[in-house]
């Protein structure tokens, strides 16, 4: 399963490959798990001295996941984890693609943490949404 996360300019960020284990692909996802809440409230995001009500239709979806990214050496591992984990956007649209299938996840929440061993980056996902369409 590929996941990715759309950023504002239109280009998704790939958050998991899939099965692929090739240099550089960020492999998984692994213990997969959902979580889900009905009877939410509309919640607000607020950025800056904007509103933005966000309907979730009264539904609340959690994804929980790992993947693993080998990279060249330990220090391009550093580096792309630093970068990935400062320009990777936390709010947005998510797709979860298996084969022709697309699932999407509107105004989705992201929240990443990351650590290093060696050259393979391990990285925890934390989603959090409304209905999947």
């Amino acid at each position: 399963m590929q996941i990715t996360i759309q950023t504002d300019a239109g280009a998704p960020t790939t958050l998991i490959d899939g099965p692929d284990r090739s240099l550089n692909k960020i492999m998984g996802p692994v213990g997969f798990s959902v979580g889900s809440v009905t009877d939410m409230q509309p919640r607000k995001s607020i950025r800056g001295t904007n509103a933005k009500p966000t309907d979730r239709g009264n539904v609340q979806n959690s994804f929980t996941m790992s993947g693993a990214r080998k990279c060249a050496s330990d220090a391009a591992a550093l580096s792309w984890l630093l970068g990935f984990l400062t320009t990777c956007p936390r709010n947005n649209t998510i797709k979860f693609i298996e084969g022709a299938t697309i699932k999407t996840l509107a105004d989705a929440v992201l929240q990443i943490s990351g650590s290093r061993k060696g050259s393979i980056l391990f990285l925890t996902y934390t989603i959090t949404g409304g209905a999947l369409s």
